[in-house]
């Protein structure tokens, strides 16, 4: 008198007496008939369900194996090494989310779309309760715009937030957290900007205790805030990619030792050094109070710098 559906291996739906339900009706993302969820199996290139007709929010990718779903925080706590989750459209986090310590490496392309609201951790321990350099790579164009307070990008000691990729938007909020418990050499979380990307609201050292902070490299980025706890000062020139420098809104750059504890630094942006300012000592080497660079050269061309006038020259006519 009433079918009693039960999911086989293959993931039908089937009857004792030996009914498959067709789940060819759907209303609410469930089937009218056996009452279970669509498994989205039939997902149209506008990442819109071709059978229950739901828009899909994200599509991850593991070893080959494609899913499907509308629920993003649950994706990225199932993400395991390697994932590939990309956004289909644009998401919210109810509280917080993250990758977990066992998953080594997780992308997240943005996809065009935007994060808006909530808390995104990026790192932490695994199931044996120990912390672990896992690392989110960030790609695409796309934006994380949660309301003021209401989220930030918290990178956990070990942890590398990879914007490399990321190929502009906004991101309103990073934090760099750090742990005084944990011997200094692999507690350091990190964050790497690259050239395309675009605007960072505050990047934040809020725990600062290590003398000399290595991993994070900056090599583009707008930043409206870099802000420094009153905890071990942060010299900014470690920051910076080999080669780079920041540049205020005045065109005016910033020299490279300047340390920041307790302060912030505002409206700045991470270019190509063009060494605007190197004097040699009396034994030749000239060092850029910019960027660092420092050795004995002849000349510099959109920022290179020569060690021989003749491949400068070269450089300069191509």
């Amino acid at each position: 008198t009433k079918h009693e559906f039960a999911r086989n291996s293959d993931g039908k739906y089937t009857c004792a007496c030996g009914y498959t339900c067709p789940h060819n009706d759907f209303k609410d993302g469930k089937c009218t008939i056996c009452g279970n969820g669509c498994a989205h199996t039939n997902v149209n290139s506008e990442g819109v369900c071709e059978n229950c007709k739901t828009q899909m929010a994200v599509k991850s990718e593991t070893g080959g194996t494609v899913t499907y779903s509308t629920d993003f925080t649950a994706a990225m706590k199932a993400a395991t090494d390697g994932t590939k989750i990309t956004l289909l459209a644009d998401v919210s986090i109810s509280n917080r989310t993250g990758i977990s310590g066992d998953a080594t490496t997780v992308t997240l392309d943005l996809n065009g779309h935007k994060i808006t609201s909530g808390w995104l951790d990026v790192g932490g321990k695994d199931t044996n309760g120990t912390y672990t350099a896992c690392t989110l790579k960030i790609i695409g164009k796309g934006s994380y715009e949660p309301p003021l307070y209401g989220g930030i990008i918290t990178v956990n000691m070990k942890a590398t937030l990879d914007l490399s990729e990321w190929e502009g938007g906004t991101i309103s909020s990073i934090n760099i957290s750090d742990n005084s418990n944990y011997e200094a050499e692999t507690r350091e979380a990190a964050v790497i900007v690259g050239p395309k990307a675009g605007t960072i609201g505050k990047l934040s050292f809020g725990n600062n205790q290590l003398g000399e902070l290595k991993k994070t490299k900056l090599s583009g980025g707008s930043f409206n805030e870099i802000w420094v706890a009153d905890f071990g000062p942060v010299k900014l020139g470690e920051l910076l990619a080999d080669g780079y420098a920041y540049q205020k809104a005045d065109g005016a750059y910033v020299e490279y030792g300047t340390p920041l504890r307790g302060a912030s630094i505002y409206n700045v942006k991470v270019v190509k050094c063009l060494h605007p300012n190197m004097k040699p000592d009396e034994t030749g080497v000239a060092t850029c109070e910019y960027c660092g660079k420092s050795g004995k050269f002849v000349a510099s061309v959109d920022g290179n710098l020569y060690t021989d006038m003749n491949g400068a020259i070269s450089y300069w006519l191509e």
